[in-house]
């Protein structure tokens, strides 16, 4: 069973996108409206208290990425390797704070031992 805790879920609540006023010159003239602009926030995943990647991405369906990006890594084989996600408010992001039951944490543990860190932005 996955149990998703959130902190402060007042300041996650923002919108994936808002709304900007935009004009566009042509050959008829000036043209003036609206266009939707997505809402990015750096996202720290880390499983067992070490920091595995930090993506950017929309502040929508944090717990679907956490374990789509687990998925697709190869972190876990399904949803019920998660013991418990806790999604963390930060001032430059949100950390997605992943622990693994005992068989998973420790093949990553032994795994992290021979990845090479990936370089990008951090919290």
């Amino acid at each position: 069973m996955l149990v998703v805790l959130l902190e402060a879920s007042d300041q996650l609540m923002m919108k994936p996108a808002r709304i900007v006023r935009r004009q566009i010159w042509r050959e008829s003239g000036l043209s003036l409206g609206s266009r939707s602009v997505p809402e990015e926030t750096a996202v720290a995943l880390t499983y067992n208290g070490g920091t595995y990647a930090v993506m950017m991405t929309t502040p929508q369906d944090l717990e679907d990425f956490a374990v789509g990006f687990s998925l697709s890594e190869g972190v876990i084989s399904s949803a019920a390797d998660i013991e418990s996600l806790d999604i963390v408010p930060l001032d430059d992001g949100v950390e997605l704070r992943m622990w693994l039951r005992k068989p998973k944490a420790d093949r990553l543990r032994e795994r992290r031992r021979h990845i090479a860190g990936p370089t990008g932005c951090g919290l």
